[in-house]
């Protein structure tokens, strides 16, 4: 279960599909490791983010060289 939905666009963004940390619309990110830094702050906000979601992000993340919070 979940109350996020992520999806990879065109051009390597990644969007929060109707994010409930905004009053309207979507949150675009331009890659995994900003991804995995919103979808902490979904977290800190008390919504559920499954785990596995976050490992593959990292993973991407750490296989394109990005950085990021690897903990939340």
């Amino acid at each position: 279960m979940s109350d996020v939905y992520v999806f990879e666009a065109d051009g390597d963004q990644f969007i929060c599909c109707k994010c409930a940390l905004r009053e309207n619309g979507d949150t675009v990110t331009p890659d995994q490791a900003a991804m995995v830094e919103h979808l902490l702050r979904h977290r800190e906000a008390g919504h559920l983010v499954p785990e596995d979601a976050l490992d593959e992000l990292r993973a991407e993340a750490a296989e394109l060289g990005r950085a990021g919070r690897t903990k939340d």
